[in-house]
């Protein structure tokens, strides 16, 4: 069994909220971890996620539970175990007891950045699946993933140099990225990152639409995650964002019109 969907974008656009609610969902199975990174693993040189170590984590803290659940230690330890640069292991990651049939998902906003080769890679695998974009006003996301770098990593590094970085890494570089996927997937769902707040049950009704799923009860909907700490930028590192965002701002204006870019 392989996804029939996946969310591929982007980073700091509401991709944590949008997992914890389809999670609820009753005719959907997400896998455990949020972000299995396979494709970004496989095909995004110096972005050699330590996936292995995020799995093995969750396995340690589920051996360290008081009641263990033995179908959760099998799975993990499988994935901890198995070669994760093949598909097999990738297959082995939707391989859960009783999910034949419901509707199966992964969450991994990095593959927006994907090249060429890892978008055909999608296809290969995975066929025609139903694609999610979470689209965020460019200069908001920018700050916001900047600061979440800044508060995981402290004074190691300077503000300029962690933005460097982020501006080499392009972890949302929407005009970019877009064409990149429509090419190849022309019927992308994209959603406005304002609708999460303003109309979150209307989003989750949309991808159940999408997917052709009965709609289902959400907990705590309204609660956008994951916020990050309001960790100050100096005026000169807006700045920078600002410029290196104007593009993507305009991209963004021309592809989707001022409606759409005005929700994001």
């Amino acid at each position: 069994m392989l996804p029939k969907f996946l969310c591929i974008g982007a980073q700091k656009a509401g991709t944590t909220w949008l997992y914890e609610q389809l999670s609820q969902h009753p005719d959907i199975w997400l896998p455990p971890l949020k972000e299995l990174h396979y494709f970004s693993f496989v095909h995004l040189s110096g972005r050699k996620k330590d996936k292995k170590h995020r799995i093995y984590t969750l396995l340690r803290n589920e051996l360290c539970n008081d009641v263990i659940d033995d179908t959760m230690v099998s799975y993990l330890s499988r994935l901890v175990v198995e070669d994760s640069t093949t598909d097999d292991w990738y297959r082995a990651a939707f391989q859960w007891p009783g999910i034949e049939k419901r509707t199966t998902g992964e969450i991994t906003p990095l593959y927006s950045a994907l090249p060429e080769e890892g978008i055909a890679h999608v296809r290969r695998l995975l066929g025609n699946p139903l694609l999610i974009y979470m689209v965020r006003e460019p200069v908001a996301r920018v700050e916001s993933e900047m600061r979440m770098v800044m508060e995981r990593r402290g004074d190691q590094r300077s503000a300029s140099e962690q933005l460097d970085r982020l501006i080499k890494r392009g972890s949302a570089v929407y005009r970019n990225h877009i064409p990149r996927w429509l090419e190849v997937f022309p019927e992308i769902h994209f959603v406005p990152f304002r609708q999460v707040s303003i109309n979150p049950l209307g989003v989750l009704r949309g991808i159940e639409q999408k997917l052709g799923l009965p709609p289902a009860e959400y907990k705590a909907a309204e609660e956008v995650r994951h916020a990050t700490i309001k960790t100050d930028l100096p005026d000169g590192i807006r700045r920078r964002i600002r410029e290196f965002a104007e593009p993507d701002r305009a991209f963004i204006r021309q592809k989707f019109g001022d409606e759409f870019a005005a929700m994001t």
